[in-house]
């Protein structure tokens, strides 16, 4: 995992906004899917300070889940956080990274999508 990944994954863990927008690139996006069926945004999230404010309202919502598990891999391609509650994925966080800064994060919450996860399942 990169750098950029690590620092990007630790300021939403610790809800640090200011870590988080050195991590982003000014004009990042944020995508969600919660296919009708979990809480997603129903349009892009633009901008960095945007992207992050909502990155960290995502993981703080993850943390207080009492059996929530993370676990950071690589998912179609791309580096990723797969978030667990007890043995079912609740989230994937996939970030699209350019010249040192997350440019793009996706976000899947819709459970049809998440089915075919399993416990130490790599992309």
């Amino acid at each position: 995992m990169s750098p950029i990944t690590e620092r990007f994954l630790a300021a939403c863990a610790g809800g640090d906004v200011e870590a988080l927008l050195a991590a982003l690139s000014p004009g990042a996006v944020l995508i969600s899917d919660g296919g009708g069926k979990a809480k997603a945004a129903l349009r892009p999230v633009t901008g960095a300070d945007e992207v992050a404010r909502f990155a960290i309202g995502i993981a703080a919502q993850g943390m207080a889940l009492p059996d929530l598990r993370i676990e950071i891999t690589d998912l179609n391609g791309s580096p990723a956080v797969v978030a667990w509650a007890a043995d079912e994925p609740l989230m994937t966080m996939t970030l699209a990274v350019a010249e040192g800064a997350v440019e793009q994060v996706l976000v899947v919450r819709n459970p049809d999508k998440l089915a075919g996860l399993s416990v130490g399942s790599r992309g």
